[in-house]
């Protein structure tokens, strides 16, 4: 005969509520720290989804969300409204900067280009090079397009010589077109000669090195860097190892 259990209820015994399986823990969130957090959550959410969805084309409804104060002060500190704007569906236009180094007899010492793939690496030492390229035309201030784009290529072309040695360097900026969709289809080669065109050239001197790119009373002219600040034996143009 199988023995009573003393600790089981007995049959017919009251039923305590406050013994149910379905009782919140002593150490569970309360509903209002539950409600609170969900809330949170769903905020961040907005946040994460409201910015890629402000990029042009966009609903006015999107921009005017994305640009508010409130959503800006979590945002920006957050980092949450970068890295949005893709170079699809419409690529831009690329630039490159070729460069030719020579000797006091006119031989080459080195060329090259960058940005360049194969020459630039990791991933981020190349992006690097093609922001040099791509913003070395975008003006600060009232500079004209030409203006500020010499400007950029004489500081490129410093750089290269005191790395590279030689007596002059030969810079051209050039201009890469992406493909039109109807070449696309037709097989057309990305890299052709054809879809590069050069836009503005010039050659810089290693008698010039110690020339300044302003005078010292212009007022475009950056303060200067302190003594030290770029390290010596930096082997690559924009200034990374």
């Amino acid at each position: 005969m199988a023995k009573k259990n003393r600790n089981a209820p007995h049959a017919g015994a009251p039923h305590d509520p406050k013994e149910s399986p379905n009782k919140k823990s002593a150490d569970g969130l309360s509903l209002w720290l539950r409600v609170l957090l969900s809330l949170l959550i769903v905020w961040h959410l907005f946040v994460v989804f409201i910015s890629p969805f402000s990029v042009s084309p966009s609903s006015d409804l999107a921009a005017t969300l994305a640009q508010t104060p409130l959503v800006r002060w979590y945002s920006d500190p957050l980092y949450l409204n970068n890295g949005y704007h893709f170079f699809g569906p419409e690529p831009p236009v690329n630039h490159l900067v070729w460069y030719r180094v020579l000797d006091d007899a006119g031989e080459t010492v080195t060329e090259g280009e960058f940005p360049n793939l194969k020459q630039q690496w990791p991933r981020l030492l190349y992006h690097r090079h093609m922001m040099l390229a791509d913003q070395a035309a975008i003006p600060p201030g009232p500079q004209d397009f030409n203006e500020r784009l010499r400007l950029s290529l004489r500081s490129y072309a410093k750089r290269i010589l005191r790395v590279h040695g030689g007596s002059q360097v030969r810079v051209a900026y050039v201009r890469h077109d992406p493909l039109l969709p109807e070449h696309v289809r037709e097989g057309a080669d990305a890299y052709a000669e054809s879809t590069y065109q050069i836009v503005f050239e010039l050659t810089e001197y290693a008698s010039d090195l110690d020339e300044p790119l302003f005078e010292p009373d212009d007022a475009r002219a950056p303060e200067p860097l302190p003594p030290g600040a770029l390290p010596a034996g930096d082997q690559t143009i924009g200034g990374a190892r």
